[in-house]
């Protein structure tokens, strides 16, 4: 694309990952502007030890984690069938899963930069 001449910023906003780089774009200059981004994509799949399979799923994702711990509030909510996938940052996630009777299951995992990691919640009665 042309820019008009001057200071610039490109925001990349993926799922719940965001970066930006800001540049200088001088009158006639081509260059590449190369944006990074430390993101992985994760799949959660919510899977019953017993019973029938799990149905009307309300997955929590809490992270990513600092050093005081997870925050208290999801960073996103969202009901599925069974499986979810999504862009987050790269760090260490928090998942609660509970569904329509009443079984729950929790992961701790961890989201390194490029990955496309697959996570499995085992949901039972406790």
């Amino acid at each position: 694309a042309r820019l008009m001449p001057g200071e610039w910023e490109v925001l990349l906003v993926s799922g719940t990952a965001r970066a930006s780089v800001q540049f200088f774009a001088r009158p006639g200059e081509q260059q590449t502007v190369r944006v990074d981004q430390t993101a992985g994509r994760l799949t959660l799949v919510a899977v019953a030890e017993a019973g029938e399979p799990a149905v009307n799923i309300l997955l929590s994702v809490f992270g990513p984690a600092n050093d005081a711990g997870f925050p208290e509030t999801p960073l996103f909510e969202v009901g599925v069938s069974r499986e979810y996938t999504r862009i987050v940052e790269a760090g260490r996630y928090r998942i609660s899963a509970v569904d329509s009777v009443g079984r729950t299951g929790s992961a701790e995992i961890e989201v390194s930069q490029g990955s496309n990691l697959s996570e499995t919640i085992r949901m039972k009665y406790e």
